[in-house]
C-alpha cells in the first residue's frame, strides 16, 4: 500500500494519473446524474415489470457514466498532448480543440442520451475518419440555416428573455430552466423546418457535427469566460476538469474527490 501511496503522489505521474482521476470523476458523475434521473422516467413512464424497470435504470445509469468518463479522459488527453506540443503551455484554442475532437468522438451519434448530455461511446474512430469528407455539407447546412434564422428576425429572441427574465436572479431560476428547456427543443423543430419544407437537403452527420462545435464552445467557456456559465454548470465542469488535478493521498485519488 505504501508503494501505490507513493506512486500516486510521485510528482513525475501526476499529469498522467490526473487523466485516470478524470475518467474516475467522470464515471462516478455521470451515474450520480442518470440514476436518479433514470429511476424517476422509468416508474412515472414505462408501464414495465420491476425487472424491465431495473434493467432500464442500469442501462442508462452504466451508459451516462461510461460515456462521461470517456470524454472526460479524451478531453484531458488531449489538453495534455496540445500542451506537450506546444512548449508546455496550453494556447487559448486547445480548449476548443480537445472538447470539438472529444465531441465528436463521444458526443456524435443521435440518441436520446446524447440529445440530453451530449455523450456516447464506440464507433468514434469511424465517424472520424468520414467527419473530413462531410463537414462541408454540414456547415452548409449550418449556414445557410443562420442566414434563414437572421433573415426571419428569430434571433431577435434574446431580447425576450432579457427583458421578461432577470438572468442574474435567483428569484427566476425554476422559470428560466423551463424555458431554455423549451428553447432547446423549438431551435431543433426550427432547424428540421427547413427540410421539412425541402428548402435544404438534410446532411449527413450534422448532428455530429453540431455536438462537436457545441462541447468545443462550452470547453472553452469554462476555461476562458467561466463566469457566464449557469452555476450549476460550472459546479459540475470544475469536479470534472479541475479537482481531477488535486489530491494528496491514494484514499481521495480514488475513493473520495476531496
Amino acid at each position: 500500500m505504501d508503494a501505490l501511496t507513493n506512486f500516486v503522489l510521485d510528482p513525475n505521474h501526476r499529469e498522467f494519473l490526473s487523466l485516470v482521476k478524470g475518467a474516475r470523476n467522470g464515471v462516478v458523475y455521470g451515474a450520480k446524474v442518470r440514476f436518479p434521473h433514470a429511476l424517476v422516467m422509468s416508474f412515472l413512464f414505462r408501464d414495465a415489470s420491476l425487472k424491465e424497470h431495473v434493467k432500464f435504470i442500469y442501462k442508462a445509469t452504466k451508459q451516462h457514466a461510461k460515456n462521461l468518463g470517456s470524454f472526460v479522459f479524451i478531453y484531458k488527453t488531449l489538453m495534455l498532448l496540445q500542451k506537450k506540443a506546444n512548449a508546455d503551455k496550453e494556447a487559448n484554442l486547445h480548449p476548443f480543440i480537445a472538447g470539438v475532437i472529444g465531441g465528436y468522438i463521444v458526443f456524435g451519434e443521435n440518441n436520446n442520451i446524447n440529445n440530453q448530455v451530449g455523450i456516447r461511446s464506440g464507433k468514434g474512430a469511424r465517424r472520424l475518419r468520414k467527419w473530413l469528407g462531410e463537414c462541408l455539407n454540414a456547415a452548409i447546412a449550418v449556414f445557410l440555416y443562420i442566414y434563414f434564422l437572421l433573415h426571419v428576425g428569430l434571433l431577435h429572441l434574446s431580447h425576450f428573455f432579457f427583458f421578461f427574465f432577470d438572468l442574474f436572479s435567483p428569484v427566476y431560476t425554476l422559470s428560466l430552466q423551463m424555458v431554455l428547456y423549451l428553447f432547446s427543443r423549438i431551435m431543433v423543430g426550427l432547424a428540421k423546418m427547413p427540410v421539412k419544407h425541402k428548402l435544404i437537403e438534410a446532411p449527413p452527420q450534422t448532428f455530429s457535427v453540431f455536438a462537436a462545435v457545441v462541447w468545443g464552445i462550452v470547453m472553452w467557456q469554462f476555461w476562458h469566460e467561466r463566469e457566464v456559465l449557469q452555476p450549476s454548470l460550472q459546479g459540475s465542469m470544475q469536479y470534472l476538469y479541475i479537482d481531477s488535478n488535486r489530491w494528496d493521498s491514494l484514499k481521495n485519488f480514488i475513493w473520495h474527490n476531496k
